[in-house]
């Protein structure tokens, strides 16, 4: 809806009557939203009466002057009023209709000789015989004047819309959508696009405020729901950001970009499931929305539906083959599942297409990281770090990589600068513990841990860790305690079971340890070092042949293994 015209009336205190009968002549225009008369009779008690006459005349849109003799005497008319609307009308802002009174001679006055003037033909209202037909003629005549106004002010403001639609650049956007709101304060539409603009510049709160206005003038719009929804969206405030997603759906069931940000915050929330739905609704309104897509792609990847994801990256691309953060997507879903040249590759492809990808250069880096190619994947986190000096992940997974090469006191550098960065970062400090208990500090690293633990009470590998620097320690009956915990987080891991075997080792509980022995090489068949231990534990309880094929398996597996041939060299010599 159009904000109405402002109309001015200028008249001489002794024409309040026809000023009354002016007003009954605009109330149906009134009446019909297209015009809001303002007299100086509007004036409430208090006002500063000059200072709101000298404003309402400068935001008028159409200006009308009771013309009499009367208004000819009034001093503060000519002094102010009519000064002020004629340098208006002299910058092209403002129309001026003057409305004759009285039988004057109003065409002899220079400024008002050329105007159309009302009624028909200027012809004054005291001359017309019936004073209704007189009135009629002005409201005809008004009609006609406003509704043309409407149009060209309707017609400017979408010009300055479509611009603003047309330009790139969020700041000339935000200009463009203020002056529309300037010429036309009740549109919802320039509010809605000035606050995308702000959405653009990371200035949600404004963004929010626009997007509210818009609604307020217009409830049944859908767009400013959407759009709010995700300024609440980059905010993090999924679960409002939900609610308006579900409004804009509402008032309008084929909008597309509504389900796909409502899916997306559902994946922000873990409601992955949910959040496929509406994917798959979106993708049946158009089906080759490469958006949906990709984000379907990741509510599969969280899943752990990886094939699944890559098969929708792999219709995102060929729909949209430029877009970095479908190949990157792709390359983290391939990594899960082992394909890692593959993901090596789409990590590459990312970063041609985006040479400032800082997560896909970290990415490549941790694929690199898993095939021990540990100097190519310092480069990697290295240029991550270039292009983000905080990001602390990146500086996690250098440290990994550091000690990868046995370069303990550059791990623990970075590991220090990622839990700097991000002090509830708990894999930094499990890192930093891990990297501290390999250089044999091992108080040090149990405190790391311990703050691991503490960040986050399921962290397997944090309570692994923890057990093995304990072990050294001679902390047995702890360290067991710690391993249990472990595989009470997580039964399939490997690593507990070898560690708590040594554990008990160590402490004399040798038939428990064969156990634990038991259970990761049932995990792990190929594991030497189970099967080392296994026979060093068999050799401790008098069964020799046993523990000479567990030294063998070991071989088999790693013929580099120096302690299973130091400890079957042994045998053999017994």
């Amino acid at each position: 809806m159009s904000t109405p015209l402002k109309i001015f009336i200028i008249y001489a205190r002794e024409d309040k009557v026809y000023k009354d009968d002016l007003l009954k002549s605009l109330k149906m225009l009134q009446n019909q939203g297209l015009v809001e008369p303002w007299h100086d009779s509007d004036i409430k008690p208090g006002d500063e009466w000059d200072k709101e006459i000298r404003s309402r005349l400068q935001t008028a849109d159409v200006i009308l002057p009771i013309i009499s003799f009367d208004f000819f005497n009034s001093d503060y008319i000519h002094r102010v009023e009519i000064v002020e609307a004629f340098k208006r009308y002299d910058r092209g802002e403002v129309l001026i209709v003057p409305v004759i009174a009285d039988a004057c001679p109003w065409r002899h006055q220079p400024r008002f000789k050329d105007f159309q003037a009302l009624p028909a033909d200027g012809k004054a209202i005291n001359q017309w015989q019936d004073k209704k037909e007189a009135m009629t003629s002005i409201y005809e005549g008004l009609k006609g004047i406003v509704q043309e106004k409407v149009a060209q002010k309707k017609a400017a403001v979408q010009q300055i819309i479509d611009n603003g639609l047309k330009e790139s650049d969020p700041q000339k956007q935000i200009k463009l959508y203020t002056r529309a709101i300037e010429l036309d304060p009740g549109n919802a539409v320039p509010y809605n696009n000035r606050g995308s603009a702000k959405g653009t510049l990371g200035l949600h709160e404004a963004a929010i405020e626009d997007f509210e206005k818009a609604i307020s003038i217009n409830p049944q719009y859908a767009s400013p729901y959407q759009n709010r929804g995700m300024a609440k969206l980059k905010s993090g405030q999924y679960r409002d950001a939900i609610e308006d997603f579900d409004y804009a759906i509402r008032l309008n069931p084929e909008f597309t970009e509504a389900y796909i940000n409502r899916g997306v915050a559902k994946n922000n929330l873990n409601q992955n499931k949910d959040a496929l739905k509406d994917f798959n609704q979106a993708l049946l309104i158009d089906p080759d929305n490469a958006l949906a897509f990709l984000n379907r792609g990741v509510a599969k990847f969280c899943l752990n539906q990886f094939e699944e994801a890559v098969k929708d990256y792999d219709r995102a691309i060929r729909i949209e083959p430029g877009n970095p953060l479908a190949y990157h997507n792709r390359g983290l879903a391939k990594s899960n599942y082992g394909q890692y040249q593959e993901a090596l590759d789409d990590y590459g492809k990312a970063i041609k297409l985006n040479p400032k990808y800082a997560q896909a250069y970290s990415n490549r880096g941790h694929v690199k990281n898993k095939l021990a190619k540990f100097q190519e994947a310092i480069k990697d986190f290295t240029q991550a770090i270039k292009i983000n000096p905080k990001y602390a992940d990146a500086y996690n997974n250098r440290g990994f990589a550091y000690r990868g090469l046995g370069m303990y006191a550059e791990a623990i550098k970075d590991f220090d600068k990622a839990v700097k960065l991000s002090p509830d970062y708990a894999k930094a400090y499990c890192n930093r513990g891990i990297s501290r208990g390999m250089s044999g500090q091992y108080e040090e690293a149990i405190a790391d841990l311990d703050r691991a633990i503490a960040l986050d009470p399921e962290y397997a590998d944090a309570y692994n860790s923890r057990g093995i620097a304990k072990g050294f320690l001679r902390q047995f009956h702890e360290a067991i305690q710690d391993f249990d915990q472990a595989i009470r987080i997580n039964p399939e891991n490997v690593s507990a079971y070898y560690n708590r075997g040594v554990a008990k080792n160590d402490s004399g509980q040798f038939e428990s340890a064969i156990k634990d022995f038991n259970q990761a090489i049932r995990l792990s068949p190929e594991y030497a070092d189970a099967h080392n231990s296994r026979g060093w534990t068999k050799e401790k309880l008098g069964r020799p042949d046993e523990a000479r094929k567990d030294y063998e398996l070991a071989l088999s597996f790693n013929p580099g293994h120096k302690q299973a041939q130091i400890n079957l060299n042994n045998l053999a010599s017994e």
